[in-house]
């Protein structure tokens, strides 16, 4: 789908491609904090997930990534699992319109809800979801801890590794 976005970039938002694992791979440690897995993860997602995996494309380059799945568990809901901008497009008006993007891409899917984590530390990404109609949800999944101000979920594995359930319904 193209798209002209309020400071006028021409973007294409479109589902990706296996053929594009490479570039994916190369594309997500750009956008911190997001983990990068390996380029063989990103592969098997694009080839068998492809539905629900988007890019923003901007004169023929990948500038904006979303790697989401629809739950087996739960087929009303798709897990947000990643999404970055190339960050000197980071605040450009790009992030909003293509997260609607996805969600149309979801409900056509048939899912009526959304789920995501965030880091607690991560507060641009807490910002940017709750503008986004997002909610906290963490006192609903678990044991929960509070950092930096915000509920969280415990993780008893790791120190670091605590990190908040979002949702919103579609």
């Amino acid at each position: 789908m193209k798209q002209k976005v309020s400071n006028n970039y021409d973007l294409i938002f479109r589902k990706g491609h296996e053929s594009e694992f490479r570039d994916i791979y190369e594309f997500v440690p750009q956008c911190k904090p997001l983990g990068n897995y390996t380029m063989d993860f990103y592969r098997i997602m694009l080839r068998y997930n492809s539905d629900s995996c988007f890019v923003v494309e901007y004169d023929e380059e990948i500038v904006g990534w979303i790697l989401s799945m629809v739950s087996l568990n739960r087929s009303d809901t798709c897990f947000l699992w990643q999404i970055g901008i190339k960050p000197s497009l980071q605040n450009h008006g790009i992030g909003n319109p293509f997260l609607r993007y996805a969600e149309d891409e979801f409900k056509n899917f048939g899912c009526s809800r959304v789920e995501l984590t965030i880091g607690p530390e991560n507060l641009r990404s807490q910002r940017f979801f709750e503008k986004n109609g997002y909610s906290n949800i963490s006192e609903t999944a678990g044991e929960t801890i509070v950092i930096n101000g915000n509920t969280a979920i415990k993780d008893y594995y790791r120190p670091d590794g605590h990190y908040m359930l979002y949702e919103k319904y579609l």
